[in-house]
């Protein structure tokens, strides 16, 4: 028996207290692995989440001087000391993007970025942040790569694209306006290239896998990406843009490798929109949607913005990548110069449209020029079109854009895909025909597919309808 009774007493306290872990703390606490991708897979940013703070948790928080163990929010403090977070940031930083005298403001603002110690297992590191009643939620930070396919006949050596969707007898409508400004959220642009130092804006350029102001590219995508979409026309030298008067607006969100993640791309389409950007090019995807970009995508679309994104190269065609799988993003497959559907190029029931993707020549770091395939390429030929659209009908809203370009594309070549047979899919073309299509549009609806780009026709449009885009509520 021990010799003084409150001892005896505080050693129970201890030992019970010493027995009770947080609500959803992971068995054994912080589980390190070999990988740290846990059954996640490659497609995740390893040692990292994104968490989501409830909005009335928000105001208590010290985002001046945040550190993981000193947030403001005790209950949070202790989590992040349970889960040894190392460092714990906001995924919009103050000042970065936005206008002057405005804060951080809509559900990105309520988006932290954290950092853990290397070779965390993920699953039960989300499992008990999402426990937490703070939380609104938490998820991986997701991977997304420059959906370029290298080219196997390297003798591409003109733009026949561009013939094909008909872009001269459309230039002689629109060659765009300066105030249109495309924001290529890619590997960066070389800014420095003869066909594209005119068209770049490079005090407003900015690298979110840097941090810094100079979104020089380091890969070369994003530089064959920008030519198409906009490069200098008709200056004796390279290459033509399909919107030769739009301007640039570089922002970088992959790597040198060609990867980025939820975080970068968030970040950079936040940025683009509060840089005045009316088309956002995405030619990059992952394979999970993400609340995240979700919640980018969403807040971008409903400021009146249009992004445009690469189906994928994988070949399914039953899905597709994603952002181009968000109901708010128009979704780009690619076809070849016998207007084919490509055999990489994914398909889904969001498909919007189809656009040359196949041998594309454009501009390429250091003064080139290259010739890439694969629907990274489709898409800025879309971007393009949506911008001489938009120089022409500075009124119309993102929606009757997305309704021109959707709706004026040529079908004719749709016969050369209805019998394509993938091996890993059983998609099916259910071609609608004569009457059906006149006098029962519900059906004709569902059974609409998608046409390649024709840049003239849709320039023709006077009065467009207007596509619905439901809510991005990331489900996959």
């Amino acid at each position: 028996m021990l010799r003084y009774p409150w001892m005896t007493l505080l050693l129970l306290v201890v030992l019970l207290f010493s027995s009770i872990a947080f609500v959803g703390m992971p068995p054994g606490g912080v589980d390190k692995g070999s990988s740290g991708t846990s059954s996640y897979g490659e497609n995740i940013v390893p040692d990292e989440v994104l968490i989501s703070v409830k909005p009335g948790y928000l105001p208590s928080m010290r985002l001046q001087d945040l550190r993981p163990t000193h947030t403001g929010l005790p209950a949070l403090d202790r989590v992040n000391r349970t889960l040894q977070v190392q460092s714990l940031e906001p995924l919009i930083r103050p000042g970065i993007g936005a206008l002057e005298g405005q804060a951080a403001s809509g559900a990105l603002a309520r988006v932290f970025r954290v950092k853990l110690p290397p070779g965390t297992e993920l699953e039960g590191v989300l499992r008990f942040y999402r426990q937490q009643e703070f939380i609104e939620y938490a998820e991986p930070n997701h991977v997304y790569r420059a959906l370029d396919f290298i080219p196997n006949d390297p003798n591409w050596n003109n733009q026949w694209a561009l013939q094909k969707v008909q872009m001269p007898k459309a230039w002689e409508i629109s060659q765009g306006r300066s105030e249109v400004i495309i924001a290529v959220l890619d590997t960066g642009v070389d800014y420095t290239h003869p066909d594209l130092a005119s068209k770049v804006i490079q005090d407003k350029d900015y690298d979110f896998i840097n941090n810094d102001n100079d979104a020089m590219d380091d890969h070369g995508h994003g530089t064959h990406v920008a030519g198409t979409a906009a490069a200098a026309t008709n200056n004796g030298i390279g290459i033509a843009g399909v919107c030769p008067q739009c301007r640039i607006l570089p922002i970088k969100v992959l790597d040198s490798q060609g990867f980025g993640s939820d975080a970068t791309v968030a970040q950079g389409i936040n940025y683009a929109v509060n840089q005045g950007a009316k088309i956002i090019n995405l030619s990059l995807g992952g394979a999970s949607c993400s609340e995240t970009l979700a919640q980018a995508i969403n807040g971008a679309f409903e400021k009146g913005v249009l992004i445009v994104a690469a189906s994928g190269n994988s070949g399914k065609k039953t899905t597709m990548m994603y952002p181009a799988a968000s109901p708010r993003v128009i979704a780009v497959g690619a076809t070849d110069q016998n207007d084919g559907e490509t055999t990489y190029s994914q398909r889904g029931p969001g498909l919007d449209v189809l656009a040359p993707g196949e041998g594309i020549v454009s501009t390429v770091p250091l003064n080139g020029y290259g010739s890439l395939s694969g629907t990274s390429m489709a898409a800025p030929h879309v971007t393009g079109v949506a911008g001489l659209l938009w120089s022409r009908n500075p009124a119309w809203r993102n929606t009757e854009v997305w309704w021109a370009l959707r709706y004026t594309a040529d079908t004719a070549y749709l016969m050369s895909i209805t019998s394509f047979q993938d091996a890993n899919s059983t998609f099916s073309v259910d071609q609608p025909t004569g009457p059906w299509q006149l006098f029962l549009p519900f059906i004709a609806k569902n059974w609409w597919q998608p046409g390649r780009l024709n840049a003239y026709r849709a320039l023709l449009v006077n009065s467009p309808g207007q596509v619905e885009a439901p809510l991005d509520v990331c489900s996959p």
